[in-house]
């Protein structure tokens, strides 16, 4: 039968240390996160401080280690990048929104019932949405449960429920009772 390894013994050969440490330096943060975004610059800011100390093995920085050895690396062969594009297709519901990491966006109603294209910018802040590759529409990402452009809601709006009212009836109507949609979920 298998014998577990046990921190701070010659045997496990610092396998299991480095797990043991790194969980170490988590524990001071339970609880402190309400969000996906809060454990994220957690982890973060915990990755950026191990990353700029020095190393008991080789006494040696990793982001020392990195910026001298990245040089050495090879560009990825082409075929291989499709495997880590981040492109997300979605279909765009009745409600003129697409789900993105459990949070509604909205697009024009022109693309209901469409597919559409989801980009993550690199920074992480915000999405693209593309239509048979235009670009439609940028949301930011936030913590809202439902995120409308105001063009947009209020196209829903038109295009349905209020088709025979003005368009200033319309934006009276989306001040005075479509924010409380933003308190959902927060």
């Amino acid at each position: 039968h298998p014998i577990a390894c046990r921190p701070f013994r010659p045997q496990t050969k610092g396998c299991v240390e480095a797990l043991a440490r790194t969980m170490g330096r988590l524990k001071p943060y339970d609880g402190e996160f309400c969000t996906i975004n809060d454990l994220n610059d957690i982890v973060n800011r915990l990755a950026k401080r191990l990353n700029h100390e020095k190393s008991q093995s080789n006494n040696r920085k990793p982001v020392e280690l990195w910026t001298k050895e990245k040089e050495h690396f090879r560009p990825l062969n082409y075929d291989l990048t499709r495997y880590f594009d981040s492109v997300q297709t979605r279909k765009v519901s009745q409600d003129s929104m697409i789900r993105f990491q459990n949070h509604q966006y909205s697009v024009s109603p022109n693309y209901i019932g469409k597919e559409v294209e989801i980009k993550p910018d690199t920074d992480g802040k915000s999405i693209r949405i593309f239509y048979q590759g235009s670009e439609i529409k940028k949301h930011d990402l936030t913590n809202k449960q439902f995120n409308y452009d105001p063009r947009d809601k209020h196209a829903i709006l038109k295009s349905d429920l209020m088709e025979d009212k003005t368009d200033e009836e319309i934006d009276q109507y989306m001040l005075n009772n479509l924010s409380i949609y933003d308190q959902i979920g927060e």
